[in-house]
This record gives structure tokens, sequence and C-alpha cells, in this order.
């Protein structure tokens, strides 16, 4: 009886393990499509970006080049 019980319990867990990694892994959703406006006044949406390795940075960006680049965007625009 104890075996039977251990059984059953052990095909409920791995039912549990496997339905979980299902909803975890293979019901991915995709995120809302979103159009971006780059620094070169280029469109960029989310659709252009499928497939491709992007760099998201987290924390306090590195000022003194994100002022060098815009200082030298806002000198080709004149």
């Amino acid at each position: 009886m104890k075996s039977l019980t251990r059984s059953i319990a052990l095909a409920a867990l791995g039912t549990a393990i496997a339905a979980g990694v299902y909803f975890a892994l293979l019901q991915s959703t995709a995120g809302p499509e979103v159009t971006f406006t780059t620094i070169e006044d280029e469109r960029l949406s989310t659709a252009d970006l499928r497939g491709a390795i992007v760099r998201q940075y987290l924390g306090e960006p590195d000022f003194d080049a994100l002022h060098a680049l815009l200082e030298g965007k806002l000198a080709e625009k004149t």
C-alpha cells in the first residue's frame, strides 16, 4: 500500500513539474510591438530587432560617453 501511494505521489509530482516546464518555456508570449526613434532620427521597431542581440543597460549610464555622443550628433545637424 505504501509503495502504491508513493508511486502515485511521484507520478503527480512528475506531472506537475512537466506542466510547469511547459507553461514556463513553451507558452512564451511576445511583447507589444513598439517603435523607437534613435539618436540618428531613424525609426526602429521591435520587429526590426527580432532575432538580433540587443544590449540593454541597467543602472547608471556612462554620462561622459553619452554627452560626447549627443554633442557629436548635434554638431552633425548644424
